[in-house]
C-alpha cells in the first residue's frame, strides 16, 4: 500500500498520450530508494548514475565506481566534473598516509 508521500507530482507534456495534467508518480528517495529502483529496473542507465553520485558523496567509492561503469555502459555520459571527482577520491585513497608532525619539546 502506497501513501501520497509516497508519491510527487508530474506535469505530463505529451507522456503516455497526456497533456498539461499533473500525476501522482511513485517516487523513493534516497539511497536505499535508488537502490530498490536498479532492482526493479537493472538496466536502467540514469538509476545507475544516481546510485554513483549517491554513493560517492556517501564515500562508497567502490560502488560509486561499479554503479557509474554501469551507467557508462547503458549509454549515460555522466557530467566530466563528477567523473575527475571520483577519480581524484579514488587516487587519496591508494595514496600513502603521511607521517603526522610531531611536536618537539622545548628544553
Amino acid at each position: 500500500m502506497w501513501s501520497f508521500s509516497d508519491h510527487t507530482r508530474m506535469l505530463c507534456k505529451g507522456e503516455y498520450g497526456v497533456n498539461g495534467l499533473f500525476v501522482g508518480v511513485p517516487v523513493k528517495l534516497g539511497r536505499r530508494g535508488v537502490e530498490e529502483v536498479v532492482k526493479l529496473d537493472p538496466d536502467d542507465a540514469y538509476s545507475h548514475h544516481n546510485l554513483a553520485v549517491l554513493c560517492f558523496r556517501l564515500g562508497d567509492l567502490t560502488r560509486a565506481r561499479a554503479h557509474v561503469n554501469r551507467a557508462i555502459a547503458l549509454g549515460v555520459t555522466p557530467h566530466p566534473e563528477f567523473i575527475a571527482a571520483l577519480e581524484a577520491a579514488e587516487r587519496r585513497r591508494f595514496l600513502p598516509a603521511r607521517p603526522r608532525a610531531t611536536s618537539r619539546a622545548r628544553p
